[in-house]
């Protein structure tokens, strides 16, 4: 039951600039300078402590255009001091860690990317200016190969691998770089995504995506967007778990739901996960 309930949690991966950071896309991005890639070293599920969470409004419940739906839950604050976070996987984290040992959840995560199951690059196309640009693009790829490892078991910089045969590009056209930040408007993003046994492709709806930009050419930021009920529960369903224990956890991805109201009922969840990704190449085959 135990490995039930860390897969499901797997699952549910996958997967802030300036006040003034206003994304525009999609528009083509003229380029000056090379692309830029990082490969992702490190990924965990942001869990929100004191009401502190990374992250994005993805109901976007503040300001003018907000209209009040079924689909409430507790927002959190950023680190910086925004509002209106959305994050409901921060209820579930600490229950399993509870029951399956604190970090394990990471740990399973970081095996999964040292291994190669799991490698994600990150690419700026449209560079006119490595700190501020008004149009970049970005583009998310899950890559293959065999990974270099550093002594601490992490991905090394400078490595090249390439992009996955199987992969569904997501790109994001006209994102706003400001202050070696760059953050995207909300687009589809779809993930295949490879842990222990299961192999499957999320699908983030409403994603969002913030990349700080670092002088040595590593990157970090989060992931957020929307897990639709009926596919996690789909996907929950194919892991041999139990009827009754499927029955609880159908229902309880239900309570948790606080995007998208459909006659009166939240379809989707919202999720953030961080990561931090090392300056690398990819290789598009």
């Amino acid at each position: 039951m135990q490995r039930a309930i860390i897969l499901l949690a797997a699952l549910a991966l996958a997967a802030c600039g300036p006040d003034d950071m206003e994304p525009t896309g999609p528009r083509a991005c003229e380029s000056a300078l090379p692309e830029q890639s990082g490969i992702i070293r490190w990924m965990a599920f942001e869990v929100a402590e004191d009401g502190v969470s990374e992250g994005f409004d993805l109901d976007e419940s503040l300001g003018p255009t907000f209209e009040a739906s079924a689909c409430r839950a507790r927002d959190f604050v950023d680190a910086d001091g925004r509002d209106g976070i959305d994050n409901q996987l921060t209820p579930i984290i600490p229950a399993l860690e509870n029951q399956v040992g604190e970090g394990t959840l990471d740990a399973l995560l970081q095996s999964s990317i040292s291994n190669g199951q799991l490698l994600i690059g990150l690419t700026l196309e449209g560079l006119d200016d490595p700190r501020n640009d008004d149009c970049v693009t970005l583009v998310v790829r899950t890559l293959t190969g065999t990974p270099l490892l550093g002594t601490d078991g992490m991905l090394l910089d400078g490595q090249t691998l390439q992009v996955s045969p199987e992969a569904r590009t997501a790109r994001y056209e006209g994102a706003v770089l400001r202050d070696g930040v760059l953050e995207t408007g909300p687009f589809e993003l779809a993930l295949p995504v490879s842990i222990l046994d299961a192999r499957f492709v999320l699908d983030l709806h409403g994603a969002r995506v913030r990349v700080r930009i670092h002088e040595d050419g590593s990157m970090s930021g989060v992931f957020a967007g929307g897990i639709s009920n009926d596919q996690m529960i789909e996907i929950a369903s194919g892991l041999n778990i139990g009827e009754d224990l499927m029955s609880t956890v159908a229902t309880f991805i239900r309570l948790i739901a606080d995007l998208e109201p459909v006659d009166g009922k939240c379809t989707q969840f919202s999720a953030s996960m961080v990561f931090e990704a090392g300056s690398g190449f990819v290789d598009p085959l």
